[in-house]
């Protein structure tokens, strides 16, 4: 049974556990009349929800100036700021408010979020923990602490965890999809691949539930089925980096060779403009020649959702 901790594989489980991240965009309508901190902190719900992050940071930091206790604005800013990539200045915020409100799980929860978003899980995890000691049924927390004990490569004690918060809450998809994951990252490729078709069949499955399948599928060597479940929301190009990525992943490295790290995999959903036309896909390489050997231009990740 092959455990898969190469230098890469925190990106690689960014891809899957990332949509673990509560969404979270309910904002006001925009129509909505409100008054006071409230008018600047509802647009801002309403700009984010939209995607419009930067105007959405200056009127979050407007509301926090008038009210430095507003807790939700807090959260809102440091999302909008880890959404696009600043994800120091979204731990700076947060941290600032902990310390005014050491025992708030829900800022705790956004620290550990921002932390792991970052590449950080020996942070991100000291900062679920603490949210989870303030709300032990907090699956949210809980969840968290399994997605960077995953990034550290320690996949038996991430399973726990899932398992743990799967008993308090045993119908959440994310959960489920994260504990498939890493079921495969760990080589227990038949269990995971069960529980991530499961996931996969349900109405509310996600794009990224299916991509964790294939993930699956090809970490167990059954590249036809990987093919086909990556060709649901991927176009040819991009079935084929993450085959070369995953085909990486499984031949193993020796001492003298240092890993090349490698970019994460493709994820965005198929566009028709995106189409191609050169012909149909492979579905089993017949040999590792068939495969490209680098990634040169990755597909960069839609980080839509922290």
């Amino acid at each position: 049974m092959r455990n898969y901790r190469f230098n890469f594989i925190p990106k690689l489980l960014l891809v899957g556990l990332l949509a673990s991240c509560a969404n979270n965009n309910d904002g006001i309508r925009p129509n909505q009349e409100v008054q006071g901190t409230g008018s600047f902190f509802g647009v801002a719900e309403t700009m984010r929800s939209n995607g419009n992050h930067s105007t959405a940071i200056n009127l979050y930091q407007q509301a926090i100036e008038e009210d430095t206790n507003h807790r939700e604005a807090h959260i809102g800013l440091a999302r909008s700021l880890t959404t696009i990539g600043q994800h120091d200045e979204a731990i700076v915020v947060l941290n600032k408010y902990i310390e005014k409100a050491p025992e708030d799980a829900s800022i705790q929860i956004e620290l550990g979020r921002a932390y792991y978003s970052s590449h950080k899980a020996q942070p991100g995890l000291k900062a679920f923990t603490a949210a989870h000691r303030n709300s032990p049924k907090d699956t949210a927390a809980i969840n968290g602490i399994g997605i960077c004990y995953d990034l550290l490569g320690q996949h038996t004690e991430a399973q726990a965890w899932y398992n743990k918060a799967l008993k308090i809450n045993p119908i959440n998809t994310r959960i489920q999809s994260n504990l498939g994951l890493s079921l495969a990252l760990s080589g227990k490729h038949d269990e995971a691949i069960a529980l991530l078709t499961k996931v996969s069949n349900q109405p509310t499955a996600t794009t990224r539930d299916r991509q964790n399948l294939a993930i699956a599928q090809a970490l167990s060597g059954r590249l036809d089925k990987a093919v086909q479940q990556f060709s649901l929301d991927l176009n040819q190009d991009d079935v084929r980096i993450n085959l070369a990525y995953l085909h990486n992943l499984r031949e193993p490295i020796t001492p003298e060779i240092k890993p090349i790290e490698t970019e994460p995999l493709a994820t965005q959903p198929l566009k028709p403009t995106e189409v191609k036309s050169d012909g149909p896909i492979p579905t089993q390489p017949s040999t590792v020649e068939e495969l490209p050997k680098t990634v040169e231009q990755p597909i960069a990740l839609n980080k839509s959702q922290l």
